[in-house]
């Protein structure tokens, strides 16, 4: 249950973060960009983004082979 509780606030800030960033800038961060703001591989920053997706809190561009951070859009 704490395991569970703590991924889910993983998720929670990374979405925080992503949102940040698209008001600041305009655009999401990189996965490059997310692995070092959380100190994480970028395979990590991956599939944190594919929980998030599974969660249809975020949708990602299709179409694109590895499915870029870049293309995260607000659900």
């Amino acid at each position: 249950m704490i395991y569970r509780h703590k991924i889910l606030k993983k998720l929670e800030h990374l979405f925080k973060f992503i949102e940040a960033s698209k008001k600041r800038r305009g655009y999401p961060p990189t996965l490059r960009e997310i692995s070092k703001k959380f100190s994480i591989s970028v395979g990590s920053a991956f599939n944190y983004l594919h929980r998030l997706e599974q969660l249809e809190v975020i949708k990602r561009r299709t179409g694109h082979k590895k499915k870029l951070a870049r293309g995260i859009k607000s659900i």
